[in-house]
């Protein structure tokens, strides 16, 4: 059960990393927070879904890697929201 759902997840992560990559064909696309420490669990399948779902883009180009700060990410981007809010003017 726990692998179903593992394969799960990597699907969506995967058809919204697609997504990004369609849209965007970005260089790099750096996944973050505390479900990435399980990043081996997920990254064959990401990658997998990510190939049969960009077949229009050079998706080859982006590298798709983990953010350096780890799951320090999130609380890093929530104080940078709240600085912009209520003291950018």
């Amino acid at each position: 059960m726990a692998a179903k759902c593992v394969e799960r997840e990597g699907t969506y992560l995967g058809l919204g990393i697609a997504n990004l990559i369609t849209l965007f064909t970005p260089n790099l696309i750096a996944l973050g927070g505390g479900v990435m420490r399980s990043w081996p669990l997920f990254k064959d399948r990401i990658e997998l879904i990510v190939r049969q779902n960009c077949g229009l883009v050079p998706h080859e180009k982006t590298r798709i890697e983990l953010a350096s700060l780890g799951s320090d990410v999130n609380l890093l981007g929530a104080g940078q929201a709240w600085f912009h809010r209520y003291h950018s003017n």
